[in-house]
């Protein structure tokens, strides 16, 4: 990844955490959904560049795109996690619930 990508990335998921909100023109297609201990939630399939996942239980959820990229995990229980990729693609969103136990969260996509 090239650095001004790069930083341009850093600056989109720093702006998704201090405003604890979606991204701008964000689909939620999940709300409150219960996945199961390392289960996983998948989202329509839809053009989009961004999936997001906000947690609302004390379970470890990440943030993918089925197919296209790794997951990008919470850091703690609660927070919204970003994946930004460079360019639109044709797949679902999904949360993975990285924890052990059923848990709650919240999903979104940008496209």
């Amino acid at each position: 990844m090239r650095g001004s990508h790069l930083a341009a990335v850093l600056a989109t998921l720093a702006g998704f955490g201090a405003l604890g909100a979606p991204s701008a023109g964000a689909v939620q297609w999940a709300t409150h959904v219960g996945i199961g201990g390392g289960g996983n939630a998948f989202g329509p399939v839809v053009r989009l560049f961004v999936s997001e996942t906000q947690g609302y239980g004390s379970g470890i959820g990440c943030a993918g795109i089925r197919g296209v990229s790794g997951v990008v995990c919470e850091g703690k229980a609660r927070e919204r996690v970003a994946l930004v990729l460079g360019g639109d693609v044709t797949s679902e969103p999904y949360i993975h619930n990285h924890s052990t136990f059923e848990s709650f969260f919240d999903g979104f996509y940008s496209g």
